[in-house]
């Protein structure tokens, strides 16, 4: 067992850092259960819920350092929400974040425990390519197996009505896609993980998987208002469920898909399973999510999916992942998704018939449908 031990000093430092300009809400502080697990075997998040009303960020850092006594693991942050009724079971959601301190970017190193492996090789090289963007850190924290960069705003961004919420996703999102479209060009595959619940370790804090003490590289006086962005390409379309989805019939449940492909699900959300790619893999071992309601799945390394025909596709080496879009499944790939349904499924789908020249007939007017893409 590693004898590294929690830094008070340096949680302490960041939490009023990040968080000492907020007088309300909640701030939550999650880490590993004792008691819970994922259907994977790995621990569960439990949380505490800290009202910022009538507690110290000082005494929630002391409270944070003791989480986890006996064990090499420390808390890792969420944003400040204000939830009526906090639960130790919950880490809050997308749609209660409340207070944004800054937009954020998870580089993951070739060297730490992660499925993907076109990820820098390097402390250096990551750091350059932080510092390479048009807008200089906030802050660079080391996790133990990659590193954080936080760029801050000048003042926590607080959402207040649905308008704030959108245009605040809306630029987290256009920031992460900003920099994976950047990694590219250093062949990196990075994953887009910039959602409002997205959970980080704090400097101070523990990395059990590495027995590693979390650390701030460099900090900066640099501060930014969220107009100072417009450097960030564009985000896509929003992508859709094609309604010929639903009228493709007999397809084989998505779930059932996922898991002959190897794809260990656990619950994200209320609607959500999540795991890691089953072709790609995933740095965080949560890039791929699925809603069994509606039948599709998510990439959030490629920003593509669909339905069953396409995972399906995509798992037998039909399809590369980032081809997987509306329009993507159609003439002798769909027929081929379809047959393996048929075989390796049963499902009671009809044989496409075999055509040399024109459109599909009815029912196969528009089989590109099972690329269509949850959003």
């Amino acid at each position: 067992m590693s004898n590294v031990t929690p830094n008070l000093g340096a949680l302490r430092a960041f939490f009023e850092l990040v968080y000492g300009a907020m007088d309300e809400g909640w701030l939550v502080v999650s880490f590993p259960s004792a008691t819970r697990q994922n259907p994977a075997g790995k621990p569960r998040l439990d949380s505490a819920w800290y009202d910022l009303r009538t507690i110290s960020l000082y005494r929630i850092a002391q409270e944070a350092a003791a989480s986890c006594p006996g064990q090499n693991c420390l808390p890792w942050l969420r944003r400040a929400r204000p939830v009526l009724h906090p639960a130790s079971w919950s880490r809050g959601k997308k749609s209660t974040a409340y207070a944004v301190p800054g937009l954020w970017f998870d580089l993951d190193l070739v060297y730490g425990q992660h499925a993907a492996s076109a990820l820098p090789a390097t402390d250096d090289a990551a750091l350059e390519f932080f510092y390479a963007l048009p807008a200089e850190p906030s802050l660079v924290i080391h996790s133990g197996g990659g590193l954080y960069g936080w760029w801050l705003f000048r003042e926590p961004f607080i959402i207040t009505d649905g308008t704030e919420r959108t245009t605040i996703t809306h630029l987290s999102a256009q920031f992460t896609a900003t920099l994976v479209a950047a990694g590219t060009h250093h062949s990196w595959t990075l994953d887009a993980l910039g959602d409002l619940a997205r959970v980080l370790r704090p400097p101070g804090s523990i990395n059990s998987k590495y027995g590693r003490l979390v650390e701030t590289l460099h900090e900066s006086g640099a501060r930014y208002n969220p107009s100072d962005f417009g450097w960030l390409l564009p985000l896509p379309p929003a992508p859709r469920v094609s309604q010929a989805l639903v009228a493709l019939t007999g397809q084989p449940g998505i779930v059932l898909v996922a898991e002959h492909y190897g794809i260990q699900l656990s619950k994200k959300s209320a609607t959500e399973l999540c795991g890691a790619h089953p072709v790609h893999g995933s740095s965080t071992g949560s890039n791929f999510s699925l809603n069994p309601a509606k039948q599709v799945w998510h990439c959030h390394r490629h920003t593509t999916g669909g339905g069953s025909l396409a995972l399906i596709a995509v798992c037998e080496g039909l399809l590369p992942c980032e081809a997987a879009s509306p329009g993507a499944i159609r003439g002798a790939l769909f027929r081929d998704a379809v047959r393996i349904a048929q075989k390796t499924f049963r499902a009671s789908m009809p044989s496409p018939p075999v055509v040399r020249s024109g459109c599909w007939g009815n029912p196969f007017a528009n089989p590109l449908a099972a690329g269509g893409v949850w959003r």
